[in-house]
C-alpha cells in the first residue's frame, strides 16, 4: 500500500497529539519505534491531502538522494560527467524506490549521515545538525558520537547533543513529556 509505514508513524503522531502513548503498538511493522523528536518530522507531512503527500514525500527523497549522490562526488572530486550512473544506480536501486512506496523516512537520517561527514571540515555547526537529525529520526546513527570522540571532533560533538537535546525538549513540549518515557 502505498505510504503504509507512513500511516504507521501517522497513528504514532495522531496518538502523541491526543494524549495517548504513541508507543503503545509494539509489534515490529506496525509500531512506531523511532524517538518522539521524529514525530516532528512526520508532522510537517501530515496534515497534507494524501495524494500531494505522496508526491511530497517522494520528491524530498529522491531530491536527498541526488544530493547525497552530488555531495560525495563533489567530496571526492568527481565531475559529475564521471558518475552519471551513480544517480542511476541510487534512484533506480529497488530499496529506494520500495522505501519511497511505502513512506520510510530512511533517506531523510541518511541525509544527516551525509551532512555530518560532508561539513565535518568546514562547518562544523551543520555537521552537527546533520548528526542530530539522523540521530532524532534514528538511534542507531548515535554510535557517530564514539566516532567524532575518537577523532577528536569534540565541537561537533557538543553542538549535536545540544541540537537533541533541544529538539528533544521541543517534542517533549509539543507531544508531551510522557512520550519519552514510553520508548521501547
Amino acid at each position: 500500500m502505498l505510504l503504509e509505514d507512513f500511516g504507521y508513524y501517522e497513528r504514532a503522531l495522531h496518538d502523541a497529539l491526543n494524549g495517548q502513548n504513541p508507543y503503545a503498538t509494539r509489534s515490529i511493522g506496525i509500531g512506531y519505534l523511532y524517538p518522539p523528536p521524529a514525530l516532528l518530522i512526520i508532522e510537517i507531512f501530515h496534515y497534507i491531502d494524501p495524494y500531494l503527500k505522496a508526491l511530497l514525500h517522494s520528491t524530498v527523497n529522491i531530491v536527498l538522494l541526488i544530493l547525497i549522490v552530488y555531495g560525495t562526488a563533489r567530496y571526492y572530486g568527481y565531475s559529475a560527467e564521471k558518475v552519471w550512473y551513480w544517480y542511476v544506480i541510487c534512484l533506480g536501486f529497488a530499496p529506494f524506490l520500495e522505501l519511497i512506496h511505502i513512506g520510510q523516512i530512511n533517506i531523510i537520517t541518511l541525509f544527516g549521515i551525509f551532512m555530518l561527514f560532508f561539513w565535518m571540515s568546514t562547518f562544523p555547526f551543520l555537521s552537527a545538525i546533520g548528526l542530530g537529525l539522523a540521530v532524532i529520526t534514528k538511534v542507531s546513527p548515535v554510535l557517530f558520537f564514539l566516532y567524532l570522540f575518537v577523532h577528536r571532533r569534540y565541537s561537533i560533538f557538543v553542538l549535536a547533543t545540544i541540537f537533541i537535546v533541544c529538539i528533544t525538549y521541543l517534542s517533549a513540549l509539543r507531544y508531551g513529556f510522557f512520550t519519552c518515557s514510553g520508548i521501547p
